[in-house]
């Protein structure tokens, strides 16, 4: 942050941000310094100027709607972060020593699936949804409770009603499973149990990868989470 601006200006600055749009506090404090950065090379250029004037002359200079164009950036940019992390928190499943829980996920779900009966997997498949949107209720009062207590808006916490609904939909593609495996004349438990372990594991990592991010935005900007205990 330039150190030749007063506390009123950089409150100005923040203002000025904040009133074309843009929400994420992180985004704020790249722009706030980057819009800094410009006024320091104005000032530099024209030395009989004051600060104010140069201040005001240097926010002209920037576009309207141009800073929309940076916050969709950077929301790209999380998305990547997002996927990164989602990619990182799969593949671990697949490495030692989680694979020995991989492993022993897909026996058990072999084991349920190979014993229980058609009209059990049937009862399964038809009770799934209430089972998957009372998970996903759980989960996202959760995130809005972090919501709340967060005094800042980040862009790293933008992921969670997306989670949410990847979540509250999962049970679709096991009903999908159910029924392409063991229903419908099929009876096929070892594809069944395999395919359901992976799209759990996948489900797993999704909801890790959240948490990642909420834990990556404490680390860069722990004054939006003051308010959130560490153990939410």
């Amino acid at each position: 942050m330039n150190s030749q601006l007063t506390k009123e200006q950089i409150n100005h600055l923040y203002k000025y941000v904040t009133d074309e749009g843009v929400e994420y506090f992180d985004v704020q404090v790249e722009l706030v310094d980057h819009i800094a950065t410009k006024i320091e090379e104005q000032s530099e250029s024209q030395p009989g100027k004051s600060a104010d004037e140069v201040l005001e002359q240097t926010l002209k200079m920037f576009k309207k709607g141009e800073f929309k164009q940076v916050v969709e950036e950077k929301e790209k940019q999380v998305r990547r972060q997002y996927s990164r992390f989602w990619w990182e928190s799969f593949k671990h499943f697949f490495t030692w020593p989680k694979i020995f829980f991989t492993v022993v996920l897909t026996g058990v779900f072999f084991m349920v699936l190979r014993s229980v009966s058609t009209e059990m997997i049937q009862e399964i498949h038809d009770s799934l949804g209430i089972l998957s949107f009372g998970f996903a209720l759980i989960y996202a009062v959760r995130l809005a409770y972090i919501s709340t207590l967060m005094p800042l808006k980040l862009s790293f916490t933008n992921h969670n009603l997306g989670t949410v609904f990847f979540v509250i939909n999962a049970h679709f593609v096991i009903k999908v499973i159910l029924t392409y495996t063991l229903l419908e004349g099929y009876r096929l438990p070892f594809i069944a149990a395999i395919a359901s372990s992976i799209w759990l594991l996948w489900v797993i990592a999704a909801v890790q990868a959240n948490i990642k991010l909420h834990i990556y935005g404490r680390q860069l900007y722990p004054q939006a989470f003051k308010s959130v205990p560490k153990l939410v």
